[in-house]
């Protein structure tokens, strides 16, 4: 069944079901009288579909509505007039609304599609989106929106519908900050010209607890009390920035018979379970910060996944201070440890 040549919605001979679309000037625009065409059902239903349709806001009217002049024949005579045409936004809306077979055929096929871009690691032709001046988190926010009527949804459906609902804004900007972007932006955050002096002047200026990240020698830790700062982040910020710097864990215990109790260190990196964190503490450290392990709880589960992440943290170290004999981290000690090199 076609109307107009742009949208044709068919099941083949093996049962699986089928649309396409031939657009015109970025989209396909239909009439009413055709969109029922489409679905099979009478113009009075896609009329009332459409005004429930713009009245939830799920669709703003004048941005897929247009007029077109068309010459049609009446009477014997051809009359040109307006007629009011439906963009594929709201065709698609009307499709996930309609009850009949042609749209029970439409709401398969688009929710198949649906789930095989989403789990089979497909994307939205991104090129594409921005040639028609449409960003990625507003298709995505279409897609939503079109699947929000849970009536006409089922369970693989709404499953989905939760997937973009979770992560429609991480994967925008995962579209929208390329690899070089983000070296881009790190390569600009390097400022040669910062010494001691500038960090003891922000220290002035905040008047409050102030953090030095990055140090790993003796002598900078000395400097960081001589400025007048806090603490000490211990950390080769993951390694990424320069080759072969030492690992944070063996960098606490010589600032530490350096710089005594004047400031608080605090390890940052390679944490992976209870037993780092206990080393760390052993050599020195007051406390050791995470990045890694959380962000994986995050990908794997959202809230609940770092709440995970870091309950098994605490429950690791709570096992080995018990196996340890320790009742409190103060009594965790450098002679917990043997050093084997």
């Amino acid at each position: 069944m076609t109307a107009n040549n742009q949208i044709q919605i068919f099941q083949s001979a093996d049962g699986t079901v089928q649309l396409e679309v031939s657009l015109q000037q970025d989209t396909a625009w239909l009439t009413q009288a055709q969109i029922a065409e489409l679905f099979q059902v009478k113009p009075q239903n896609i009329t009332m579909h459409l005004k429930k349709i713009f009245a939830d806001g799920e669709l703003i009217e004048t941005a897929t509505c247009k007029d077109f002049l068309q010459v049609q024949n009446e009477g014997g005579r051809q009359v040109r007039r307006n007629l009011k045409h439906y963009n594929l936004d709201a065709i698609i809306s009307v499709g996930y609304r309609v009850n009949s077979g042609r749209a029970t055929q439409f709401r398969i096929w688009a929710t198949e599609i649906l789930t095989q871009y989403l789990v089979e690691g497909y994307t939205l032709n991104q090129t594409r989106l921005q040639e028609r001046g449409i960003e990625f988190e507003q298709a995505l926010h279409l897609l939503s929106e079109t699947l929000a009527n849970q009536q006409l949804v089922n369970p693989v459906g709404q499953a989905v519908l939760a997937v973009i609902n979770d992560y429609a804004r991480s994967w925008s900007l995962l579209q929208g900050y390329g690899a070089m972007g983000l070296i881009d932006y790190v390569n600009s955050q390097f400022d040669r010209s910062v010494t001691w002096d500038d960090l003891a002047w922000l220290i002035e200026q905040w008047d409050g607890p102030f953090v030095i990240k990055g140090l790993q020698s003796p002598a900078d830790a000395k400097r960081a009390v001589d400025v007048g700062a806090s603490a000490i982040m211990v950390s080769n910020h993951g390694g990424r920035q320069l080759d072969t710097t030492p690992a944070p864990i063996d960098c606490i215990a010589p600032i530490r018979d350096a710089i005594g109790d004047q400031l608080e260190l605090i390890m940052d990196g390679g944490i992976r379970r209870g037993t780092h964190i206990i080393k760390a503490l052993a050599q020195g450290a007051d406390a050791c910060s995470i990045g890694r392990p959380y962000l994986y709880g995050l990908a794997a589960g959202g809230q609940k996944g770092v709440e995970r992440a870091l309950g098994l943290l605490k429950a690791e170290v709570e096992r080995d201070m018990a196996l340890l004999g320790v009742s409190s981290v103060s009594e965790i000690q450098g002679h917990h440890l043997i050093d084997r090199r």
